[in-house]
């Protein structure tokens, strides 16, 4: 067999072509078959590099905390508070046209089990951490009250990347908005005063689009 001179181009493409099918059809629906097709690779080149679709997924889900290592620039600004440097990370989130089209594969795909799981995993052990670092400064600050500072960042992810998903929602864009409303009192009991009016209106921005790709994808079924 030829030795690959490209690995990294090739493993690259993998993901691009994986995550675009995986968005398509939903994970659970496409085959690694799917992908050597679309590919044009055979199913050893494939497996050279990835052993399992499963793991092919781990990788794109890498990528996503690629996409949040972006923000870390926020923990060494010494002009921020915690709570600023927390709001600053949400509003860089919120308004990343990039991070949303890689939202779209795991947010309206999050009935799929593995990308359920995944979505979880990456809550509670990827981003967490820096929105931990974000609190556990407002509590040293005085900019937040927040006590336990770890756990409240699990439970704001939580809320936010499954509670808060737009795939998951019923009642539209109102029911929605009540929704931001109650996450509002909720991170203020915990004592972090991070929701305003600006914040809620990237969410709802946010979840438009998602919407929007959404109701897209399902018109091209």
């Amino acid at each position: 067999m030829a030795r690959n001179k490209y690995p990294e181009q090739t493993v690259r493409r993998i993901l691009e072509v994986s995550s675009r099918l995986f968005y398509e059809k939903g994970f659970e629906k496409t085959s690694i078959q799917d992908i050597v097709a679309a590919l044009g690779m055979s199913k050893g080149a494939i497996y050279h590099h990835f052993k399992s679709k499963e793991e092919i997924l781990e990788s794109v889900a890498g990528q996503f905390q690629g996409e949040i290592e972006r923000y870390s620039h926020l923990l060494a600004d010494s002009s921020l508070t915690g709570l600023q440097k927390l709001y600053q990370f949400f509003c860089y989130a919120l308004s990343d046209h990039k991070k949303h089209q890689r939202d779209q594969l795991f947010l309206l795909n999050i009935r799929d089990p593995q990308v359920t799981a995944m979505t979880v995993d990456n809550a509670l052990n990827g981003a967490a951490t820096y929105l931990a670092a974000f609190l556990e400064q407002g509590k040293k600050d005085g900019s937040m009250t927040v006590k336990r500072p770890q756990e409240t960042a699990q439970v704001m992810l939580l809320l936010i990347n499954v509670w808060l998903n737009p795939a998951m929602q019923q009642g539209g864009r109102e029911r929605y908005l009540e929704k931001l409303q109650l996450m509002k009192e909720l991170t203020a009991a915990l004592g972090v005063p991070l929701m305003d009016e600006r914040l809620i209106g990237l969410f709802c921005d946010y979840y438009d689009q998602l919407e929007q790709a959404g109701a897209g994808k399902e018109e091209a079924r």
